[in-house]
């Protein structure tokens, strides 16, 4: 009987042991989570870093908790007693049958053992037999196991499984509870356990089915909910964020909050609460964060909610107050307002329109976010002040852009911008109704804003901008447009501004530390005295396009400033001498400005000056200097020049471009004129240039250009000597000479090794040239005009199959070449000349497996009908271009109709034609007929020139086309603009 009680008692101590470790306090950690809420009107659930999760002690139920996760506060702690005696009935009877198990496993386990005789007569001469060892006497028992054996052993492996299926089918039961709640409804669901189980569990036995099974639901959202729905969710029993928008529920299926100690995030947005409603809420000491937004509550509801309970309000972390009844005059000055010591993020409304209003930020040491939005209230231009102070933390201010709001700032280290708030406000418009653009700032005064880097606001009622101990203030954009009710399609309305605003923007920044950079841009600042902003040093960049600005508001700039980057574009400066104002900047890095109509530049002794640039600062292109009309230039000792070059007028009276050692690129479509100067350009890697002014004088240093890599020269007079000095072991990888003196000599001094691309037309070159270009193994592009090209070395330049334009005129290929051209796999451009493109030669060309082939240009040949249908019809991708080489009217009018057809229009003089409704289109001449093309049927054959004249065409003259569209303007009085092309394919 001993031996019962003594296994009995050590089964219950073990049990109770366990027991007694499951009740004990233990920090509990979500190890997975699934689901996630939805948002709804802008708003986000779980407005807390993270809803925190407790210490809690009870199995199977808890009967404590406490909250601990707000530092230097008293932790919140929730104890039931009932559960407490729950637990122990529970533990108790766990305990009694298991104890009762184990006594009738021990009462009907049985054995008997072999003992030898104890009073044997050991006579004199016998021999004596010793006792029996334990281990003998073990072998003689006699074991039995039962059916009792058969239960214990059962019953501890069951006992993991049977956990498991419970927690599984408890998880699945608490997944159709959430699931019920309506389809306007969202929930997150978390595995919660124990941090030190979840800290020391092996991966293996804490796998995915196992998280499943402890998965419960613990956070919900409703949208306009229906009774049962809100029942629902908060009779669940781990529920943390209960969120409910809108909807006419009854509110006495709140009744059970107050019983649901876990819950630390409530939001009850968009209808009205009753006094009852706010009991509850007050009953709530837990919570984290609370969101009463579009609700009947005002600053005396919040008053009462919180007055005499210290601890619960130093708990509160988010409070959302958006469109509510709440006066942010009397709030900012509630005693319980500053006690909320740990807020994170705080939402107030707007004003009422046509309200002032006052709100002064008590100092917050926890605060991170504070927003001033309303969704529901229209356009005010009456004052919101606004005072925030000695907020460490504070690192987002928003405020709604249909508000006017004067700022005063101080002691907010960590704040970088001021947001403006537009959410839907745009979407409630009225028709043609119009909002400022951005934020709506009549004074913004800010002191010690460290961290403070930009600032956007709307100006036209601008008093007074002051913002000092800002170091890193870099970007300033004050703007007068607003938007209207068709913002989503670009609508914009740009507003006056008045004389007071444009002082203040000036002045201020005068009296700013900083910015670094401020866009002006669609400003108006004619007048203004623009030359005051000289005495901020911090001031680099200063973007003035579309301000109406003229030259003589910007020559007050002029002055040993700090200025890097000035932009003007859109100014009617009329034909101010650029460089005249670049040279009176003497730091200045880039200019922004219209250089379309510049006809003459000058820049000279500049140590900082990068570019001209023709673009704006906010373009995503490169920066370059394109001058299409500037028939002077005078560029002259500038050492910190970038920006590519490239000139587009028709002549030249003056071009000097002297010491710019950092120039990459330069690029002169026209002829260069008497007297050039292109010299000190040792960084060029690109260079494009021609006529007959350019000689051996203007390119007398350009070998000593080492970076030269693409090398572009038309028409020049450069001797093969000069040739031969500049080409001399260059590592040149493009090289284009066309009507130029260059020879086989001169070709041969360059290295062919990195030769990419090669052009030769019309130069003094011949087949050793070609065979000392085809040594590169890289060459992709070949050119060779009016070069005889044999068989032998023609079948050389075939076997490049990685040749992607070729260009053979004035060679003769054999039947078999053109097979060969025609299986070329990579060969994108062909130019041919004297060929006779017929049946025979369009099935080579078809057939020869060519894919790639986009563009085939035939010079001074003939092409029959049918063959060029056929070739077209196979290659799809396939473009004619036609020079000299005449195919039949209408097949050259269908080719053209599906943009098949590279022609040669002029848009520098398009003629355009009436049609029947008056509306003017473009006509095009054909490439190799010369008739007049168009699509829109035999209308009144007027065909008006560019200077408005009209010029009767004959019936016969126009071509009709297969369907195409043009892009449909109207002609511009004199000067009207050809249309572009775009397929209906």
């Amino acid at each position: 009987m001993r031996s019962y009680l003594k296994h009995l008692g050590i089964s219950g101590l073990v049990l109770g042991v366990l027991l007694l470790a499951g009740n004990l306090p233990m920090r509990l950690k979500s190890v997975y989570t699934e689901g996630k809420l939805q948002q709804w009107e802008g708003e986000a659930y779980v407005l807390s870093d993270s809803p925190p999760l407790p210490v809690a002690a009870g199995w199977p139920e808890d009967f404590y908790l406490r909250y601990d996760d707000i530092a230097n506060n008293e932790p919140f702690v929730w104890w039931s007693t009932a559960a407490l005696l729950r637990n122990v009935g529970v533990g108790s009877l766990i305990i009694t049958s298991v104890a009762s198990l184990v006594f009738f496993v021990r009462r009907k386990r049985s054995g008997s053992t072999v003992e030898p005789k104890s009073n044997v007569e050991q006579d004199e001469g016998q021999i004596v037999t010793p006792p029996p060892t334990h281990w003998q006497r073990l072998n003689r028992v006699n074991i039995r196991f039962g059916i009792a054996d058969m239960l214990l052993a059962t019953g501890t492996v069951a006992m993991p499984l049977a956990f498991y299926q419970w927690q599984n089918r408890t998880s699945g039961n608490d997944l159709k509870t959430a699931q019920a709640m309506g389809p306007d409804s969202s929930f997150t669901r978390e595995a919660i356990i124990p941090a030190i189980i979840a800290d020391w569990m092996p991966d293996f036995l804490l796998n995915q089915s196992l998280k499943e099974a402890l998965l419960r639901t613990t956070m919900v959202s409703l949208k306009a909910p229906k009774d049962q729905h809100v029942s629902t969710a908060i009779s669940l029993p781990h529920l943390r964020v209960l969120a409910i928008g809108g909807g006419d529920y009854d509110l006495e299926q709140l009744a059970p909050l107050p019983n649901c100690p876990r819950i630390t995030s409530l939001n009850l947005s968009g209808r009205e609460l009753d006094d009852s409603t706010l009991t509850r809420i007050r009953m709530l000491d837990n919570l984290r964060d609370l969101v009463l937004s579009r609700t009947n509550v005002s600053h005396i509801t919040i008053e009462r909610l919180f007055e005499q309970r210290i601890e619960a309000v130093s708990r509160l972390k988010y409070l959302g107050l958006i469109d509510t009844g709440v006066e942010l005059s009397p709030l900012s000055n509630s005693p319980v307002f500053t006690t909320m010591t740990s807020l994170t993020c705080l939402e107030l409304p707007r004003p009422m329109p046509g309200t002032d209003a006052e709100f002064v930020l008590p100092p917050m040491p926890k605060l991170q976010r504070l927003k001033f939005i309303s969704q529901d209230r229209g356009k005010n231009s009456s004052i919101l002040k606004i005072t925030v102070n000695d907020c460490p933390q504070l690192s987002l201010l928003s405020i709604g852009i249909m508000q006017k709001c004067s700022l005063d700032l101080s002691n907010l280290p960590k704040l970088k911008s001021i947001q403006s708030y537009s959410f839907k406000t745009i979407l409630r418009l009225a028709r043609r109704q119009s909002v400022p653009g951005t934020l709506w700032i009549e004074s913004l005064t800010g002191h010690q804003l460290p961290a403070f880097e930009e600032a956007t606001i709307y100006a036209p009622d601008l008093r007074q901008i002051r913002l000092t101990e800002t170091p890193r203030f870099r970007n300033l954009y004050p703007a007068v447009f607003s938007t209207n009710s068709s913002y989503y399609t670009g609508g914009k309305q740009f507003d006056e501004i008045s004389r007071e605003a444009t002082e203040a923007l000036v002045e201020g920044i005068v009296q700013s530390d900083g910015p670094e950079k401020i866009d002006y841009s669609t400003v108006p600042l004619q007048g203004a005295k623009l030359g005051r902003l000289l005495k901020n040093d911090r001031v680099q960049e200063l973007y003035l396009h579309d301000c109406g600005l003229r030259l003589e508001d910007i020559e007050h700039l002029s002055g040993d400033s700090t200025l890097r980057t000035i932009s003007l574009q859109g100014n009617p400066l009329g034909s101010a001498e650029i460089g005249k104002l670049i040279s009176g900047m003497p730091k200045l890095e880039r200019w922004h400005g219209d250089l379309y109509q510049l006809q003459r530049l000058r820049i000279e002794n500049h140590e900082h000056v990068r570019g001209v640039v023709d673009r704006l600062p906010n373009e995503n292109s490169p920066d370059r200097t394109h001058l299409p009309h500037c028939d002077a230039l005078r560029l002259i000792n500038l050492p910190q020049w970038v920006t590519p070059i490239r000139l587009d007028a028709a002549s030249y009276r003056h071009l000097t471009i002297q010491d710019l050692p950092k120039l990459q690129q330069l690029v002169i479509d026209a002829p260069v004129c008497k007297d050039t100067v292109l010299s000190g350009l040792h960084g060029l890697t690109t260079i494009a240039v021609g006529g007959k002014y350019l000689d051996d004088s203007v390119i007398d240093d350009w070998p000593e250009y080492s970076a030269l890599r693409s090398l572009r020269l038309y028409g020049t007079l450069v001797s093969p000597d000069g040739f031969t000095k500049l080409l001399n072991n260059k590592k040149l990888t493009l090289v284009d000479f066309q009507d130029s003196k260059i020879n086989d000599d001169a070709f041969l001094s360059m290295d062919p090794s990195f030769l990419a691309s090669v052009t030769l037309i019309q130069t003094q070159a011949t087949e050793a040239s070609v065979r000392h270009a085809l040594k590169s193994p890289s060459i992709t592009r070949l050119n060779v005009h009016d070069i005889s090209i044999d068989e032998s070395l023609g079948d050389q330049i075939l076997n490049r199959q990685q040749l992607r334009s070729l260009g053979l005129n004035g060679s003769t290929l054999t039947p078999n070449q053109f097979k060969k051209v025609a299986a070329m796999p990579a060969l994108e451009t062909l130019s041919l000349s004297s060929v006779h493109l017929d049946m025979s030669l369009a099935t080579t060309i078809a057939n020869g497996g060519q894919s790639a082939l986009r563009t085939l240009t035939l010079v001074d040949s003939k092409a029959d009908g049918p063959a060029v249908r056929a070739l077209m019809r196979q290659l799809r991708g396939l473009k004619l271009e036609l020079i000299r080489t005449e195919i039949p009217a209408v097949l050259e009018g269908d080719l053209f109709g599906s943009g098949r057809l590279v022609t040669e229009e002029s848009p520098e003089n398009p003629l355009y034609c009436r049609g029947p409704d008056g509306m003017m289109f473009p006509i095009f001449k054909g490439a190799s007929t010369g008739a007049f093309i168009t699509n829109f049927g035999r209308f009144t054959p007027n065909m008006m020139n560019p200077d408005g004249s009209f010029v009767p065409i004959s019936e016969e003259s126009f071509l009709m086309l297969t369907p195409h569209v043009f892009r449909e303007i109207r002609a511009k009085d004199t000067e009207p603009t050809v249309l572009s092309l775009e397929s209906e394919e």
